[in-house]
Parts: structure tokens; C-alpha cells; sequence
């Protein structure tokens, strides 16, 4: 049973319980998909902002005298040096870049919407000055949101994302070292941090444009401030702890899953008798979940967000869970050139989590380290947990090196219990000791190949072809040229005027009158097809996605192969056939959202007409 510190206490609780129901209410019931979708590009920038702000605030607040007492120590300063070099080197093997097409445009897209106009949207701007096109992504604000704010802060730049997730995985890497020094020993954080460094995983995402380093941050302070609450179980400590949890949550979708065993040790906490304190604060936090319902709710009645690639009709199902586990183990436990894992870190670390529950539950290891220990054990778990959710996704193959990126927080469990397993058997068993020598050398050697002749990042020609774009748009930067494109999201980042072949193709008198007025000095259309033979002959044809507006008649420009058996091509649209027919698409689009343009806008496109 649960006892509550004072009236005040039961108050607070009355009123989160109040808050818990306005949210459900006004995300699911009170309104439908359209209207959550206007209220989520309304609302969704402050309230990632106020998430932000209170989650920071939290922090300082309930260990204010912890980092004072970490900045007294000259070693502290001496692992964040550290901890910086590790990072920079990570960075350096490849540079910044934008890793995994798509996803981590999409991500830079809205970044740049709520740094420039506070609206979490992701836009098309086909005229100088004036979002054309905008619709909302399917994936939460918080890393958007801190994108923005830097920004705000050094001025706009794509290579801005780069920069922040560097600055993450040097964060990232010295507070696990603190945090396996302070509740184990410092074999076992100097172990995790060289595994980690030996990561090809993490160099690849350390310097790209995506969410996952900020993901396995954000699950090490969950579980940090889970372990601090248990020790101290005060009301600063369970705001920090909530308001963790929250942001973690608004990372990726799939995170919320770690509220589960941030909640269980709560309640197994002050199952022990221990009176609870509920601070003020956390009233507001189901308020804090608004912004994912409505944007749920918005993408869940858009079809183009569906996602389907194995049997079945459904992006999560048992039936991809047989297959998907036997690309875990190709992942974990084989070795190819473009693959970002290393053997060695799969089977160390798989023994070192056997030698964890095995030492956990037969040796009582509680006992000897505090229930604390515990505590980290049960974020393992739901790690675990969590694992197996992603093994039942239709893209859930992660020897695939775009989907790689799913399965980091569970390399985070076979590094850190490899660190903790390795680091026991440094302290405890000295004629032992060469066998840590062996694992750490082996390891080091397997890495310095990839990152020698880093293939993996070679795999994904859309990415080269993104490139080869953006250097064709470079070269005449000069002009005021439209560019018709598969990824116009992309192109929206370096401020080059684009459209989607989808809204291209609805538009074509839209083209047709702006050809005739000589609003851009070229219209560029980039398709890309396959390479055929029929009877004989070698046969080129665009994908159906890629097809042009009824009616162009396109100039070839430039032509380029990235892999056998495919093409991509800069064509000009020099005119257009007598009468185009205005073509519809036959496939169900996202909600329509309508947003005024303000004078701003309109008088900067004024200002381009010719």
C-alpha cells in the first residue's frame, strides 16, 4: 500500500488524475483526425518547447548539487575530454551527412518549419518564398524541437544536425562512464566506453541526422534518474524522472515502452513504505502526451503513411517475427563488409547477459550492490522487450544497414552488461585478466577494418543520387529553377524551389502557365526507372511513381547509374503538348491542411515574378 506524504499530496494526485482525463478526452474523443491535425500544428511546437524547458528545469533542479560535486573533481573534467575525443573520432571515420534518405530528411524538414514559422510541419515550397505543399510526419518533436533550437541559437544549417547529434554522443558517452564508475567500478566504465567507441553502429549515427543518439541518451537517463529516485525518493527526483521518461517517449514512438519499468519502480519504491511526495510539476504531464495523440490520430487516417513490405497487411505481426529473428542473428553473430556490427559484440555480449541473470538470481548480486542494481536490470528487460517488438515490424531485418539503427538500444544492454561482466571479472579474478585483454583486442581489430573502409554507409544509392542532385542544383544556383523530384523534402533543406511527381502531376497547369510566364528559368524533372530487355532490345522505363505531368516534353540533360540494372535522369521541360488533360491521383493522400500565408510570404514571392 501506498502512503501518501501529506493532504497537499492527495490533492496533486486528484488533480493528475483530472489532467489524465482532459487528455484522453481531448486527444481521442473531442475531436477527429482533421481537427487533430490542425491542433497538432497549432499547439505541437509549444508544447514540445514546454516539455523541454520543464524536463531541463527538473533536472537542474533535483541534482544541481550533484553536478557542482562532479565539477569540483578534476577527473570529471578529464572523462569529458575523453568522452569528446572518443566522439570527435566517431565523427571524423565518415563526417556529418544524412545517413538513412527520407527519415532524417523528414526530420531536418520539420526541424527547419519550427525554427522558421513555430509549426511542426513538413513542407514543399515550389515558389520562392511560399510553402506550396505542408503535411505532417509521423515521427515525435522532441529531437525536431532541439534541432530547432540550435537554429535558433548558431544560425540555420543543415549540417546543424550533424553537429548536434556529434554533441550527444560525447554527452552520451560521459555519462555512462559516471554512471557505471559510481554504482560499479571504473574497469567497468573505462570497458563500456572502449566497447562503445569500437561501435561501427554508433559512428554511423553519430554523425547523421537522426533521432537514435538522442533515443539511447534519453534511455540512459531513465535509467540514471530511476536509480537516483530509488536512492532518494523526493519530489524533484520524480519530476526529472517523469518528465525523462515523456521526452524519451517523444523520440520514437516505440520508447514509450520504457515508461513501463519506470512506473513499476515507482510503485515498487513506496511499496516498501517509503511516504510518496507528488510535485506540483507533474500535474501537467498527461497534457504533456497531447501532441502525440493528435499526431497519432492525424497519421493513422493518412494512407501514405501505412507501411508494408513482408506477408501480411500490417506493419507489426507475429508472422515477420520467424524471419526477422533470422536476420538478428546474421546481424549479431555474422560478419559482412557493409554490415554495422561486429561479431565480437554480439557474442561477448550475449555470455555477459547470461553471466548477468545467472550472478543476479544465483548469486544474489542485490545483496551486495543494493536494490539499485535491480532496477537497472529491469530497464534490461523491458530493453529485451522491446528487442522482440522490433523483430515483429515489416522492416525489421536489422542485418539490413538502413534498418540497423533499430536494434541500438539493445547493443546499449550487450555493451553495458559487457562492460559490467568484464569489469567483475578485471576486480574480482586476477588471473583472469588477460582474458579482458583478449575480448578488448579482439574487438578493437574487428572494428578498424569498417571504420578504415567504412562500406556500410555505401549501400544506400538514394543517397547518392539525393548528391548528385543537389550538385546539379549547386552548379546554377544562380537560377531561379523548379525542380520536379522524388525527394522534394530534401531539397526544402538547401532552400532549392521543389515538388513531388504526386502534386506535380495534379498540377500540370499549374506548370503550364508558369512555363508560360517564365516564373523559373528551368523546370528539372529528376526520374529514376530500371533497365530492361524486351525482345532484344534494351528498354528503359521510369518507375510509375517517377512519371512525369500529362503532357511534358522533356529535354534529357544528364543521365547517371548507381547500380546495375538502374538509372536516374535530369530531364528539362522544354513545353508542353496542345490541350493537357489535368491528371488526378488515384490513391487516397494525407488530410488536407490549410495554413493563410502571411504578407511576409506573398511579398517575397511578389518579388520573384520576372
Amino acid at each position: 500500500m501506498i502512503r501518501l506524504k501529506g493532504r497537499k499530496d492527495a490533492y496533486r494526485i486528484t488533480a493528475f488524475s483530472i489532467a489524465g482525463m482532459i487528455a484522453v478526452y481531448w486527444g481521442f474523443i473531442a475531436v477527429d483526425a482533421q481537427e487533430a491535425g490542425n491542433l497538432f500544428i497549432s499547439l505541437g511546437y509549444w508544447m514540445a518547447l514546454l516539455l523541454f524547458l520543464l524536463w531541463g528545469y527538473s533536472i537542474q533542479e533535483a541534482y544541481k548539487k550533484v553536478f557542482i560535486s562532479y565539477l569540483t573533481k578534476k577527473s570529471t573534467f578529464v572523462v569529458i575530454g575523453i568522452s569528446f575525443l572518443a566522439a570527435l573520432f566517431l565523427y571524423t571515420r565518415e563526417g556529418g551527412g544524412f545517413r538513412i534518405i527520407f527519415d532524417e530528411y523528414m526530420l531536418s524538414n520539420t526541424a527547419l518549419n519550427m525554427h522558421r514559422d513555430r509549426i511542426p510541419v513538413v513542407t514543399e515550397t515550389s515558389l520562392q518564398g511560399v510553402q506550396t505543399l505542408s503535411g505532417i510526419d509521423k515521427r515525435p518533436l522532441f529531437f525536431p524541437l532541439m534541432l530547432s533550437l540550435a537554429h535558433d541559437v548558431f544560425g540555420y544549417r543543415p549540417e546543424n544536425a550533424f553537429y548536434l547529434n556529434f554533441s550527444l554522443t560525447a554527452t552520451f558517452l560521459a555519462l555512462q562512464f559516471f554512471f557505471l564508475e559510481k554504482f560499479f567500478n571504473k574497469a567497468t566504465a573505462s570497458i563500456g566506453l572502449i566497447l562503445w567507441v569500437c561501435t561501427p553502429l554508433l559512428e554511423q549515427n553519430s554523425g547523421g541526422g537522426g533521432f537514435e543518439i538522442l533515443n539511447i541518451f534519453l534511455l540512459l537517463v531513465c535509467i540514471v534518474t530511476a536509480i537516483a529516485y530509488w536512492q532518494i525518493p523526493d519530489g524533484p527526483r520524480l519530476s526529472a524522472l517523469l518528465l525523462t521518461g515523456i521526452a524519451l517517449a517523444n523520440v520514437r514512438y516505440e520508447s514509450a515502452i520504457f515508461l513501463v519499468p519506470m512506473v513499476i519502480a515507482i510503485v515498487a519504491r513506496h511499496a516498501r513504505g517509503h511516504p510518496f511526495r507528488m510535485p506540483l510539476i507533474t500535474v501537467l504531464i498527461p497534457l504533456l502526451f497531447l501532441p502525440l495523440a493528435w499526431q497519432f490520430r492525424y497519421v493513422l487516417a493518412s494512407p501514405d503513411f501505412w507501411q508494408t513490405k513482408l506477408e501480411g497487411p500490417q506493419s507489426f505481426s507475429l508472422l515477420y517475427l520467424q524471419e526477422n529473428i533470422v536476420h538478428a542473428f546474421r546481424f549479431f553473430f555474422g560478419y559482412s563488409p557493409i554490415q554495422v556490427n561486429i561479431p565480437i559484440i554480439g557474442i561477448v555480449g550475449s555470455l555477459s547477459s547470461l553471466f548477468i541473470v545467472y550472478h543476479f538470481f544465483k548469486k544474489k548480486a542485490w545483496k551486495e550492490s543494493g536494490p539499485e542494481v535491480g532496477v537497472l536490470y529491469l530497464f534490461f528487460l523491458f530493453i529485451a522487450i522491446h528487442f522482440l517488438f522490433i523483430l515483429t515490424f515489416t522492416y525489421g531485418q536489422v542485418d539490413d544497414p538502413l534498418v540497423s539503427r533499430l536494434a541500438l538500444p539493445f547493443i546499449f544492454l550487450l555493451l553495458v552488461s559487457s562492460g559490467i561482466a568484464l569489469g567483475y571479472i578485471w576486480t574480482t579474478k586476477n588471473k583472469l585478466r588477460h582474458l579482458v585483454y583478449i575480448v578488448l583486442f579482439a574487438t578493437v581489430s574487428s572494428s578498424l577494418p569498417l571504420y578504415a573502409n567504412p562500406k556500410y554507409s555505401e549501400v544506400n544509392p538514394m543517397g547518392k543520387r539525393i548528391e548528385w542532385i543537389l550538385h546539379h542544383a549547386r552548379q546554377r544556383k544562380d537560377e531561379n529553377s523548379l525542380y520536379i523530384t522524388y525527394a522534394p523534402k530534401a531539397l526544402e533543406l538547401y532552400k532549392i524551389n521543389n515538388m513531388s511527381f504526386a502534386r506535380a502531376r495534379n498540377r500540370s497547369e499549374f506548370l503550364r502557365e508558369h512555363l508560360r510566364l517564365g516564373t523559373y528559368n528551368n523546370i528539372y524533372i529528376i526520374q529514376s526507372g530500371m533497365i530492361g530487355v524486351v525482345d532484344g532490345r534494351i528498354v528503359k522505363q521510369v518507375f510509375q511513381s517517377n512519371r512525369e505531368p500529362h503532357g511534358c516534353l522533356l529535354e534529357p540533360i544528364d543521365e547517371i547509374s548507381y547500380f546495375p540494372y538502374h538509372f536516374t535522369r535530369i530531364s528539362r521541360l522544354r513545353d508542353f503538348e496542345e490541350s493537357p488533360t489535368e491528371e488526378s491521383s488515384s490513391q487516397g493522400g494525407p488530410l488536407e491542411l490549410y495554413r493563410p500565408l502571411d504578407k511576409k510570404a506573398v511579398s517575397v514571392w511578389e518579388n520573384s515574378l520576372p
